[in-house]
């Protein structure tokens, strides 16, 4: 997954374990 995708709410809240 690209790091960027991750300061969008919507994608922690998808995948909040896949977060660095």
């Amino acid at each position: 997954m690209e790091a960027e995708t991750w300061h969008l709410p919507e994608y922690r809240c998808l995948a909040p374990s896949l977060q660095p």
